[in-house]
């Protein structure tokens, strides 16, 4: 799995921890970050992490950003998750349930006034465009650390 320590931050701005340290507290933690990988100046680092199953709490940037939160006792800032006021539809949507009693409860929300527009890249935002084009030089990174018997590479 491929976290971006930038968008981390985003969720930590108080996070004391340098790039390097916080994936040796992760990893002694039991979240292992198999390596870190330099993404330049004012962009961060990208982790190769190994997440087990039994840790699916944290298989997504909020989830290490949770898990950092409460290793350093610091705020984690929370995700806006508000959407608009709901209003009912003008005519309803068309559902059939072919299993009623396989379904007891159905429920839906219609987004109007939605706008789709071109992402400026072909990988959507900033950061998943940073987690793709990072992901063969992590890979090819992660080879060679393994290699040499490093668990961290730097490059």
């Amino acid at each position: 799995m491929k976290i971006l320590t930038n968008w981390l931050r985003s969720y930590l701005p108080e996070l004391p921890a340098s790039d390097a340290q916080l994936a040796e507290d992760l990893t002694l933690r039991g979240i292992a970050v198999e390596g870190i990988y330099d993404l330049g100046p004012g962009n961060g680092s990208l982790y190769e992490m190994d997440i087990t199953t039994n840790r699916v709490d944290a298989m997504n940037h909020y989830g290490i950003a949770r898990e950092a939160a409460t290793m350093y006792g610091i705020e984690l800032k929370p995700i806006d998750t508000s959407l608009p006021k709901a209003t009912p539809a003008s005519t309803a949507y068309p559902v059939r349930i072919e299993a009623q009693d396989a379904c007891g409860r159905f429920t839906a929300r219609v987004l109007r006034d939605v706008t789709v527009t071109e992402s400026g890249s072909p990988w959507g935002s900033p950061r998943t465009y940073s987690i793709s084009t990072n992901s063969r030089a992590a890979s090819s990174c992660a080879a060679r650390a393994k290699a040499s018997g490093s668990r961290h590479s730097m490059e």
